[in-house]
């Protein structure tokens, strides 16, 4: 989910007020029903929480996965964007911190829209 501060459309500026919410109360017991995969998943432990990440690990037959929220920066009540993500390594092996560098150095969240934009995106 994304939300972008300066953009503006045909019908002019978005409300001051438009934020984004992380949309769960307590992650340790919103991380199981967050997606169809982490509701396959099963003895969740070592929930932690970082600064603007949350993460919780949990396992779907031999794997060890994650579940994870990032949130981007404060606005308004919330955020600019948030990401809900759950990951498994493909080959076995547990997931750990590298991967979660990995899986979220491959998303590119994008705050800039050409078309609507006040101010020039960044170089």
């Amino acid at each position: 989910m994304t939300f972008d501060p300066t953009y503006v459309s045909g019908i002019g500026f978005q409300h001051r007020a438009c934020f984004v919410e992380t949309g769960y109360s307590d992650l340790r017991e919103d991380f199981p029903d967050m997606d169809q995969m982490t509701r396959e998943g099963n003895n969740w432990r070592n929930f932690r929480e970082a600064g603007d990440l949350s993460a919780m690990e949990f396992s779907i037959g031999p794997s060890d996965c994650w579940a994870i929220e990032k949130r981007g920066p404060q606005w308004g009540g919330g955020h600019v964007w948030v990401i809900h993500a759950s990951f498994c390594r493909a080959d076995g092996h547990p997931a750990e911190p590298a991967d979660l560098d990995r899986v979220l150095g491959s998303l590119q969240v994008r705050q800039y829209e050409t078309n609507g934009n006040l101010r020039a995106a960044p170089q």
